[in-house]
């Protein structure tokens, strides 16, 4: 199995989320996108 950093995914939360918004499409997908950059930041070491 990979290892992704959560930064990683965090940033890659952070793009895609920029592009929904800039197509407009603000509905469930970018409440998902917001419920998994919550998780991904809940799981991140301090």
């Amino acid at each position: 199995m990979v290892s992704i950093p959560a930064r990683v995914l965090l940033d890659t939360c952070h793009s895609v989320r920029a592009e929904l918004l800039n197509d407009g499409r603000q509905d469930e997908q970018l409440d998902s996108f917001g419920k998994l950059k919550d998780f991904i930041k809940g799981t991140e070491r301090t």
